[in-house]
């Protein structure tokens, strides 16, 4: 069974990537936030709006325990290391890719994303979301397998890169 989890930082590049992993191998791409959405009926900005960032993260580590034996590359969401049972149970998958981008890289990222908005990002101050990204670092490093610079590397070369190191 081949099972690539990627986690990162929103604007890291998860889904872009995933897609391009997806296609390359021949898996299925999940993305958890999509399921989460399919799931509750609503999108992430409402979901935490209306139901707050704890009610998420309780739907999300549900999701993701239901992906433990599914075959594809999983793309999730930006916070998902949170949550300790989220953690524990990442550290299950086959592989989990952190896909590490420089805080200057994602904010440059994220400011020119109009489609797509981040509740994180609009809700605080550019201080705020810079220890946000501090305080994720040590998460993401700890259910990691590999570790993917992705700052100024094309989708191509990151794809081939992650297929390299994680041995598929």
């Amino acid at each position: 069974m081949k099972q690539i989890v990627l986690v990162g930082f929103m604007g890291a590049g998860k889904t872009t990537i995933g897609r391009q992993l997806a296609q390359r191998l021949q898996l299925r791409l999940i993305d958890t936030d999509h399921l989460i959405e399919a799931r509750t009926g609503k999108n992430i900005p409402e979901l935490f709006s209306i139901h707050g960032e704890e009610h998420f993260r309780v739907i999300e580590a549900q999701v993701l325990d239901s992906l433990a034996d599914t075959e594809g590359i999983i793309s999730t969401g930006g916070g998902i290391v949170l949550k300790d049972s989220s953690r524990l149970k990442l550290k299950q998958f086959q592989s989990v890719v952190y896909l590490s981008v420089p805080i200057e890289d994602l904010i440059t990222r994220i400011k020119k994303d109009h489609e797509n908005p981040r509740p994180l990002f609009l809700n605080h101050s550019e201080q705020a979301f810079r220890e946000i990204y501090q305080s994720r670092i040590p998460l993401y490093e700890d259910v990691a397998t590999v570790i993917i610079e992705n700052s100024g590397k094309d989708p191509q070369s990151l794809t081939k890169e992650i297929i390299e190191k994680v041995g598929v």
